[in-house]
């Protein structure tokens, strides 16, 4: 089997865990060939290109529905789900009610195809300035209104260069994201 006409594919192995804990126990942040997928956009992307090529990959849809949720955390922060997609960014009453500008922005972003697949924790962690929700995660970091529980790291400190950032936790656990 070939793709795009650029030599063979090369197998690789697919997991679908049913618990965030098991997902990470079938990670490995020594191999780098093995990595977690929800959303796939960009990783599809590498792929296909030939510059990325998996021994593994962790599929991330079957583990618990509350790493997609969004809700409104005690203290007023906006709680965003690393699973949740782009699109319920775009449509969630309460990214509408809190954070306005980031419900707006969702809307020119991407193609809405995208936007129902790619993830925010898949978006953030991949690190890559030119996608579509890095740009609007570190300019938020710079808007003037009252912060609302932001918990990560200055824009600037947070990609350290396409593919790499500080979102990802510790074992490689989902990142949440407040903001």
């Amino acid at each position: 089997m070939t793709h795009a006409g650029r030599g063979p594919v090369i197998p690789f192995e697919m997991v679908e865990p049913a618990s965030l804990k098991e997902a990470v126990s079938l990670l490995d942040p020594q191999e780098p060939t093995i990595r977690p997928v929800a959303g796939g956009t960009a990783l599809m992307l590498m792929m296909k290109a030939g510059v990325f090529q998996p021994t593994r990959l962790v599929c991330l849809h079957k583990i618990e529905p509350e790493h997609a949720r969004i809700a409104v955390a005690d203290g007023g922060a906006l709680r965003i789900g690393a699973m949740a997609t782009l699109s319920q960014l775009e449509h969630d009453a309460n990214v509408a009610k809190h954070q306005p500008v980031l419900a707006r922005a969702m809307r020119t972003l991407s193609n809405v195809r995208v936007r129902n697949v790619a993830r925010v924790g898949g978006a953030l962690a991949h690190g890559d300035p030119h996608m579509d929700l890095p740009p609007v995660r570190m300019l938020r970091t710079c808007w003037q209104e009252p912060p609302r529980g932001i918990q990560t790291t200055a824009g600037r400190s947070w990609c350290a260069a396409p593919g790499k950032s500080s979102v990802a936790g510790p074992t490689g656990s989902a990142c949440r994201h407040s903001w």
